[in-house]
């Protein structure tokens, strides 16, 4: 294979990576804050119904973890990429 083309390949699966771990680190993010509004709300007896305790932990967990989710994965890449290039290293 040519060269260019195990670099494009490489450049390609990284981003994927990165935009997959960033989609997975905000729906994590978002599922939980659903979870922790619908259970304290419910705990402490809100006067919101169960659909508004949803959508506003949605919101807020998604919100929270889309602002920690680009930097979480740009430094989860590097190490990755570290890795690998201590792997390749020791071949």
């Amino acid at each position: 294979m040519s060269s260019a083309f195990l670099i494009i390949r490489s450049a390609l699966t990284n981003v994927l990576f990165f935009v997959a771990l960033v989609c997975t680190i905000v729906l994590a993010g978002a599922l939980l804050g659903a979870i922790l509004f619908f259970s304290v709300g419910k705990l402490f007896g809100m006067d919101y119904s169960t659909n508004e305790l949803l959508q506003n932990g949605l919101f807020d967990g998604g919100f929270y973890a889309l602002i920690w989710a680009p930097g979480l994965s740009f430094v989860a890449l590097v190490m990755r990429a570290h890795k690998q290039r201590n792997h390749r290293r020791t071949r």
